[in-house]
């Protein structure tokens, strides 16, 4: 073989070993642990609120039932190709009380006219009895979408209102969602 020919292999086979390819990194669940403390907060403001934030959640400590409003952020990369918006988000209550009591959510997608393009608009309401001194959850996923079923809550924008009834405590926030791990495949 001439030199001019090993050079030419040699260099074919330096430059084939730099060529950037596309290795996209897999696509694994992610999940957000948060006390509820860090996304919500009562409707009701000054001395009439009832709602006092522990070390573990936010507790209503009044009499009669009160509004929560969590709202939460979406993560993205649109450079990822993965549709980040959330998948699941459980929130989490304990029941204060002797006796059981009644926690009301309602998740909301989207903002009332989508001219920005984020998504599916709806509501779904869900409600779970909770057990004296006990825990015990509501949970939100795309198979509540009444637009049909969804793998994502179909929404970057996603909130979730609660009525938090005397001795609840909304204790916890669990957000699920999909994205790249940053390990090429």
């Amino acid at each position: 073989m001439t030199n001019i020919l090993k050079m030419g292999l040699l260099t074919l086979a330096i430059g084939s070993a730099f060529t950037a390819t596309d290795s996209r990194a897999a696509v694994s669940t992610h999940q957000s642990d948060s006390n509820a403390v860090n996304y919500c907060q009562s409707f009701t403001p000054g001395v009439t609120n009832t709602i006092r934030n522990r070390a573990i959640g936010a507790e209503n400590v009044g009499s009669a039932s009160i509004a929560i409003a969590c709202n939460y952020a979406s993560t993205f990369n649109q450079n990822d190709g993965t549709d980040q918006t959330l998948k699941n988000v459980f929130q989490l209550f304990y029941n204060n009380s002797s006796a059981p009591l009644t926690v009301s959510c309602t998740l909301s997608t989207g903002i009332l006219n989508d001219s920005f393009g984020f998504g599916s608009n709806y509501t779904v309401t869900k409600t779970v009895t909770v057990a004296p001194g006990a825990e015990n959850f509501i949970a939100f996923s795309g198979a509540d979408n009444p637009g049909g079923a969804s793998p994502t809550l179909a929404n970057q924008l996603v909130g979730v209102t609660c009525l938090l009834p005397k001795n609840a405590i909304a204790t916890d926030n669990e957000l699920l969602w999909d994205a790249e791990d940053g390990i090429g495949t």
